[in-house]
């Protein structure tokens, strides 16, 4: 049952030295722990997925939270969309799972529309259908049964625009390409590419999905996707996947991946770059997820949701042209784009 007095608000709350979320919410009970994170200014509503985390230390667990808030809102802003950004961590409990998502339905209610979820890590469309009993904040639809893969489609068109622009090839066949993590993102990633006739080097923990995947497709399993030497790295499981202990020993010259948060901090970004890799930022190549939810209604179906994926093709090939211009690296031309927009439009504060 979810109690209004477990509530605590912290309004402009300073996530860092330099970085401040608009609304932070902690919900506390006895049963159950949640965190909300919006970052918003203009629009009256954010949009962002929900994860179950487990006993994460409560000083990272709003860190990530909110880091993680802060970059919806840049991926809104590439992909268009007039929302702010939100994310929201259910910590896992004794409840029932259908309990624990009831509670979090009327939390949303309780704040009433500023902030709508979606599918995340260890959520699924289906949480989603069952909390729509509860609350109209909850997105995300299937067809048929079927999820749309917007997510790693979206990957998978960030990849094919830079290998055009950067390799001049119109085809992926033959290009060695390393997955790390085969959750819903990288197994979807992975089939896509397997049908390019790439050749996959996969790393993944979880032995089942190693086996299912192998039923599927052939691949070379691998320890450490991000060491691997390969063309291209997808770092499609957690972030910090790029960090100060492997940079200096990365091999492959792209890194385009459906993970958040992919790099420790922006200062892996000059290394990557002074060492001539090339990183599509995450908020970029796997904005495919959000603009899946805002293709949502009538009009909503496959070749609706891939037509407005083929923005990030386009805007792939756009930050790309426009970093080998000006000799900087893409996320140093996505973030004065981000910065001029949102000057422009006066829509976000930090």
């Amino acid at each position: 049952m979810f109690e209004e007095k477990y509530v605590k608000c912290y309004e402009n709350y300073k996530c860092s030295e330099k970085s401040s979320i608009k609304k932070l919410y902690e919900y506390d009970s006895h049963s159950l722990k949640i965190l909300v994170a919006i970052d918003y200014s203009k629009y009256k509503s954010s949009i962002g997925g929900c994860r179950f985390v487990n006993n994460t230390p409560r000083n990272i667990a709003i860190n990530d939270v909110c880091s993680l808030a802060k970059a919806m809102t840049r991926k809104n802003i590439i992909a268009n969309l007039e929302y702010g950004g939100g994310k929201s961590f259910i910590y896992f409990s004794k409840l029932e799972r259908k309990e624990m998502l009831k509670i979090f339905s009327n939390f949303l209610n309780y704040l009433g529309g500023i902030y709508q979820t979606a599918d995340d890590i260890n959520t699924t469309v289906k949480d989603m259908e069952y909390m729509r009993n509860y609350t109209k904040y909850a997105r995300g639809y299937m067809i048929d049964n079927y999820q749309i893969p917007a997510t790693s489609y979206g990957v998978y068109l960030s990849i094919k625009a830079t290998v055009k622009e950067v390799l001049h090839k119109n085809t992926l066949d033959g290009l060695k390409i390393a997955i790390q993590g085969i959750g819903k993102v990288g197994y979807n990633l992975a089939s896509l590419l397997y049908k390019e006739n790439c050749k996959l080097y996969i790393a993944e923990i979880d032995k089942n999905k190693i086996d299912n995947l192998r039923r599927e497709m052939d691949f070379t399993l691998v320890d450490d996707a991000i060491l691997a030497n390969v063309d291209i790295i997808c770092p499609c499981a957690f972030g910090n996947a790029i960090n100060y202990n492997n940079v200096n020993e990365i091999k492959a010259k792209f890194i385009i991946g459906g993970a958040n948060n992919q790099l420790e901090d922006e200062n892996i970004d000059k290394m990557l770059y002074n060492r001539k890799i090339i990183y599509i930022p995450d908020i970029l190549a796997n904005c495919g997820g959000v603009i899946d939810l805002d293709c949502e209604g009538e009009n909503y179906s496959i070749n609706y949701v891939n037509e407005r994926l083929n923005l990030i093709y386009d805007k792939t090939t756009f930050f790309l042209q426009k970093s080998l211009k000006e000799n900087k690296s893409v996320l140093s031309v996505v973030n004065n784009y981000i910065e001029k927009e949102a000057s422009r439009k006066c829509e976000f504060v930090s």
